[in-house]
């Protein structure tokens, strides 16, 4: 009796569960199924995982950085709105080091690109990406070294 009995709870379980399946579940295969929802990472685009390598075409940051950026469906901010040191460091050739990024994330990689002398801002609004130069880096603006 008891077999009996957990082989009829076994085929309840088993098949309970295909019964409560919902619109929220596609079944992809006889045992895998999927959610029927956004990644992550398209609700996060900045913070998808990247891994690039820039070809010459991409001779500046701010080449680098608006490549990076198609892809994300994020543009940077206007230069008309953009500060100074944020000019200098766009108008700068793209390191050796830095020709080859990831994996990690989009974020990461357009931090690593303009350096630590910058904070990051981005609009999710608008899909705007701004840096702002941080005060204690500010000094090297005045002195123009």
């Amino acid at each position: 009796m008891k077999v009996k009995s957990s082989a009829i709870i076994s085929l309840i379980l088993l098949f309970g569960n295909s019964c409560f399946a919902n619109e929220n579940m596609t079944q992809v295969s006889r045992y895998t199924t999927i959610v029927n929802k956004p990644t992550h990472y398209q609700k996060t685009p900045l913070g998808q995982t990247i891994n690039v390598r820039f070809i010459s075409n991409e001779k500046t940051i701010g080449d680098a950085i608006n490549h990076l950026l198609h892809i994300s469906g994020y543009s940077l901010e206007a230069e008309s709105d953009m500060e100074l040191g944020v000019k200098i460091i766009l108008s700068k050739p793209i390191p050796l080091i830095d020709r080859e990024l990831g994996p990690m994330s989009l974020k990461d990689a357009l931090k690593t690109l303009v350096g630590d002398a910058f904070y990051f801002q981005d609009d999710p609004i608008h899909r705007i990406v701004k840096f702002h130069v941080k005060p204690e880096y500010k000094k090297y603006l005045a002195k123009g070294v």
